[in-house]
């Protein structure tokens, strides 16, 4: 939660308006079918979940992502999340920066 809470003040002080932060997979699938997300961060370990099936759904909705990880969850990638942006844990801002700026969102 301390991670989460650092990361939604990073993304304000980078200019996103919106945060909007769950803690489950299926709080997170029933937040993007209200309201689609203009690019979403995604923390891989969701303690006994993962994000995998947020990643699908957002890639099927055409929403960009990044993903949050630590040191061991490298291996553990579907193939077809490669290519996904991957920021590992600790990020700093800058490191943030760098994931988002292709796609200026406002609302995450």
């Amino acid at each position: 939660m301390i991670i989460a809470l650092d990361a939604e003040d990073m993304l304000r002080q980078l200019g996103v308006n919106t945060v909007r932060m769950v803690a489950s997979v299926a709080d997170a699938l029933a937040t993007i079918e209200t309201r689609a997300p203009a690019f979403a961060l995604l923390d891989v370990n969701l303690g006994a979940e993962s994000s995998f099936a947020i990643a699908a759904r957002l890639r099927q909705l055409g929403v960009p992502f990044a993903f949050a990880t630590g040191y061991g969850e490298q291996a553990a990638f579907p193939p077809e999340f490669s290519d996904t942006p991957r920021l590992r844990k600790p990020y700093t801002a800058e490191t943030l920066r760098a994931v988002l700026e292709p796609f200026a969102p406002d609302e995450v």
